[in-house]
């Protein structure tokens, strides 16, 4: 499916520390989040679009959730996944405020989540 960053609400510009020692723009643009209806099963679920541009494939993507909030926490998760996981296999560096850590949430924060709420 195609989707349309529509209006953005966050963005977070990173560094791309490439193999031949340039440093590039890496911008992540999250859009707001919305609601979506499945007419025949009655259920209202909501997405979030969000954008890597200077990195990967420049495409909107969306994540889901229940409500808004969980829609937006998963986009920003799904940011990390992809940013982690696209630096890796290019062999390259990213930075935000000049660290390592680029103040996203882990992936494995759900698993932590989960396991919290059954103790």
């Amino acid at each position: 499916m195609n989707y349309q960053l529509g209006h953005v609400v966050a963005e977070r510009e990173l560094v791309r520390h490439t193999t031949d020692g340039r440093e590039v723009t890496v911008q992540l643009r999250v859009g707001e989040p919305l609601r979506i209806y499945d007419v025949d099963k009655n259920v209202q679920d909501w997405f979030c679009p969000l954008q890597i541009m200077g990195m990967g494939d420049g495409k909107v993507r969306a994540a889901f959730g229940v409500d808004s909030l969980q829609a937006l926490l998963h986009a920003l998760i799904l940011a990390g996944s992809l940013l982690q996981s696209w630096s890796q296999q290019i062999s390259e560096k990213l930075t935000w405020l000049e660290l390592s850590e680029l103040g996203l949430p882990p992936a494995g924060i759900l698993q932590g989540l989960s396991q919290s709420e059954s103790k």
